[in-house]
């Protein structure tokens, strides 16, 4: 089975998305489509429509 280095996360340096307080990394590949799934529709649609509204704003940032 495999199992991952603990520390593989200990150098990726993270940048603050505007004034979110959200912290990624450089080049994070979409990840934050999977969150929610566990959570009430309307929140998931409260976290979510923030996102797409600032989205061409959050792939400026790493410009």
């Amino acid at each position: 089975m495999y199992t991952p280095a603990p520390e593989r996360y200990d150098n990726v340096e993270y940048r603050r998305v505007a004034q979110t307080g959200l912290q990624l990394p450089p080049i994070s590949l979409g990840f934050w489509h999977n969150f929610g799934d566990d959570k009430p529709l309307q929140t998931q649609r409260d976290l979510g429509t923030p996102l797409a509204i600032h989205q061409p704003s959050y792939s400026m940032l790493n410009r």
